[in-house]
């Protein structure tokens, strides 16, 4: 939900803003009246746009391709503020000049405004202004959540260390399931769970640092992870997110995906990289660590490991049952307890 408030507040501003100047610049600030129907235009018209993000595109529109949604946002939401800019400006200006709602629509000045005055101008405007805004929120979505302002900003030009925390999910059978599938059907498999663990990823807070084959790697920043347990809920309401789809793989691929799981933190290196293809990426010892226990979750038969160090944090601020495992040893002899958790 806090998500969900921060998207729409984020077009509500632009909205407001846009608003706001249009009428400076189209030569209308010798009068109040533009800039209340500007304003008024762009926060209903954001709002209507904010909501028909969450409870349309957001729930319902699916994989679809980068330009087919770009296109299909761009001009029906340059529709949605068309309609409001119509009902905004003809029910104030109604009341402005003490005539009725239908004569001033009918009327020679509502008339002039649509067919020689500015109306074309205003709808290239909010052309201009959507295609971009969702230009920018697509590929910002398309990189992951933040990656593209950081490259942007340089946040990560140079360098530097943060306590991350990573959780790996690692597709089980996959060398059996391509076999049985072939090789573009199982494509459409695994890209179809990625895609229907994007929801979890998002409402947990988290981001997707790679996809390598039949695994994917989420991580978190450390408030991020532990707020609500988000770390482990993720992995929680995957399995939950599987089993209600379990009918729907079955259907199309004749068996639901099945996974393990692992999480642990760590300080990691984090920088920018590259220059004709830029990315950032991660260096350290937790990720190696973190490859070590996803092996222990095959050599234990368990679907979810955690490290002490994710354990501790987690267990005084969870009612999540977990189970002391054996610890994993690695190389430079770091002792490490694993922990399960207990979904009975």
């Amino acid at each position: 939900m806090i998500g969900s408030r921060k998207k729409i507040i984020v077009f509500v501003v632009i909205g407001l803003i846009a608003g706001f100047i249009y009428p400076v610049f189209a030569d209308s600030h010798e009068d109040y009246l533009p800039f209340i129907n500007g304003i008024l235009t762009g926060l209903i018209g954001s709002v209507t746009i904010g909501l028909l993000e969450l409870y349309y595109f957001d729930r319902h529109w699916g994989a679809k391709g980068f330009k087919t949604t770009l296109l299909t946002k761009t001009f029906l939401y340059t529709g949605v503020l068309a309609i409001t800019l119509i009902t905004v400006k003809v029910f104030n200006e109604s009341l402005y000049y003490q005539v009725g709602f239908w004569s001033y629509l009918k009327g020679e000045q509502f008339q002039h405004f649509l067919f020689e005055e500015d109306f074309q101008l205003i709808l290239l405007y909010a052309l201009a202004i959507i295609g971009f805004v969702f230009f920018i929120n697509q590929l910002s979505l398309k990189m992951g959540p933040g990656v593209l302002w950081n490259i942007i900003w340089g946040k990560y030009h140079k360098p530097k260390k943060e306590t991350v925390v990573l959780l790996y999910i690692d597709l089980k059978s996959s060398t059996r399931i391509t076999e049985k599938l072939g090789a573009e059907r199982y494509h459409h498999f695994i890209n179809r769970f990625y895609q229907d663990i994007s929801g979890p990823i998002l409402s947990k807070k988290g981001k997707v640092y790679r996809y390598v084959g039949d695994q994917i790697t989420i991580f978190w920043n450390e408030e991020e992870a532990f707020e609500n347990a988000n770390c482990i809920q993720f992995y929680l309401d995957v399995k939950q997110q599987m089993r209600s789809l379990a009918d729907s793989y079955q259907r199309d691929f004749g068996q639901p995906p099945d996974f393990r799981a692992c999480c642990h933190m760590g300080e990691l290196v984090v920088g920018q990289i590259g220059d004709v293809k830029s990315q950032i990426v991660f260096h350290g010892e937790a990720l190696y660590i973190c490859e070590m226990i996803e092996k222990k979750c095959k050599e234990l038969n368990e679907d979810f490991l955690v490290s002490d160090d994710v354990h501790r944090r987690l267990e005084a601020n969870t009612t999540i049952v977990f189970r002391e495992m054996d610890s994993l040893v690695i190389n430079n002899g770091h002792d490490f307890r694993l922990h399960a958790i207990d979904l009975k």
